[in-house]
């Protein structure tokens, strides 16, 4: 691995531990929802697609089907997701946040919001400018790689 990767895996590692961290510290997730990827994930989703089937999310998540029924069957239990049939397909089941999964989905966009000022906080604005130039940039070479 070069200096560089090295550098950069430093400070990734150091702004993840910094937003687990945060994630436990404040606790001010709905109903005791702990820090678990998939669901924060599972719930964004359904969030911008909702009627979204199972391996729709599946493929987003990156995760074999086992594993997204698990996430779905967890989050419904919770209260956060609801199934229903399909509007264009009878067959299929469709996957939608509840009235409490959309307020889980927008405090949890609250403290995302707030982690991401607290790095831009470290910052002037031609550097907020800069970095998010820079990470435009990036997420923009890792979407032209995913689709090969």
């Amino acid at each position: 691995m070069s200096d560089q990767s090295t550098e950069l895996l430093g400070y990734v590692r150091s702004l993840l531990r910094a937003f687990l961290v945060s994630e436990r510290l404040h606790q001010r997730h709905p109903d005791d929802l702990r820090y678990n990827p998939h669901d924060f994930q599972t719930l964004a989703f359904l969030h911008v697609h909702p009627g979204a089937r199972a391996s729709d999310l599946g493929e987003a998540l990156g995760v074999v089907p086992t594993t997204t029924s698990s996430v779905i069957d967890r989050l419904v239990r919770r209260g956060f997701v609801q199934k229903s049939r399909s509007k264009t397909d009878g067959r299929a089941v469709a996957l939608s946040l509840t009235a409490e999964g959309q307020v889980a989905v927008e405090r949890l966009q609250e403290v995302d919001k707030r982690n991401m000022n607290m790095m831009l906080n470290a910052l002037d604005e031609g550097e907020r400018q800069e970095i998010l130039r820079l990470l435009c940039k990036i997420t923009d070479h890792i979407k032209a790689q995913e689709k090969g």
